[in-house]
């Protein structure tokens, strides 16, 4: 005959495999405030997304991406398909202070990198533009946090080609190629290299290639919030930048495959 004892020892071993299940099933479906978000912010994020934690990034260390006070960020980004949420935490109030949500219509979800300046960091993020059989074009643009709100305060065309499949002025190929350098006083220097080539008929690779590089330079205005042109310096006038990518909208096919920057 069974006991009450028992009876209740056998419900509250019942209740006890229950709630273990429970949370091995939704435990961590929520950010939670053992994650040092804080209540507010775990309730913000809660609302924005209804993910696994698994799905969240954390950049390594804290990045000052603050132009208007020396305040420390925690970075923690999610990734889809053809997007990239952004999410900065302010380190020593933990608090959120804003997202940034960057959609990707093309290939793949958007890249992005933390560039550590003089007493300043920029976080770059890279999206593609047209794309197609024979096209493919890329953007750069770079943001900083002003009173924990994102800002961009550049973009320019990092990379592009076509090959349309038949040649012009002897070429097959032409590129645009953009790679910056930051100083140690926060000045940028992009260095633009045009490429053009033929094709091997034979091994199908590129072949005879010629290019032509240019720089330009841009001096970070912390007052004005901006990257600002050096035409001083620069070898070619900003708007050159994007005339040169042979893969933008309209360029004439044979402006496309000269080496020079229109």
């Amino acid at each position: 005959m069974i006991t009450n004892t028992q009876k209740y020892l056998v419900v509250l071993v019942l209740l006890v495999t229950m709630l273990l299940l429970v949370n091995l099933l939704f435990g961590n479906k929520k950010l939670s405030t053992e994650n040092n978000f804080g209540v507010e912010n775990v309730q913000k994020f809660n609302q924005k997304i209804d993910s696994d934690l698994n799905d969240f990034r954390e950049y390594p260390g804290l990045l000052k991406l603050d132009i208007s006070n020396d305040s420390e960020y925690r970075l923690i980004y999610r990734e889809s398909s053809l997007s990239k949420d952004f999410f900065f935490i302010n380190y020593y109030t933990n608090t959120l202070t804003d997202t940034l949500s960057i959609s990707n219509y093309n290939l793949a979800p958007p890249e992005h990198r933390i560039i550590n300046g003089k007493s300043q960091y920029f976080l770059v993020i890279t999206t593609y533009g047209s794309t197609g059989t024979g096209l493919s074009e890329s953007f750069d643009a770079w943001y900083v946090l002003n009173n924990g709100k994102t800002k961009e305060i550049l973009k320019y065309p990092s990379f592009g080609y076509v090959a349309p499949g038949e040649k012009y002025n002897g070429y097959y190929y032409s590129e645009l190629s953009v790679v910056d350098t930051l100083t140690d006083n926060n000045d940028l220097k992009l260095t633009l290299t045009k490429r053009v080539c033929d094709l091997n008929e034979i091994t199908r690779k590129l072949d005879k290639c010629e290019h032509n590089t240019k720089y330009v330079f841009y001096k970070f205005d912390k007052e004005l919030e901006l990257f600002i042109f050096d035409k001083n310096r620069s070898e070619i006038p900003e708007e050159k930048i994007l005339t040169a990518l042979p893969s933008r909208d309209n360029m004439p096919i044979e402006q496309a495959f000269d080496l020079n920057f229109y």
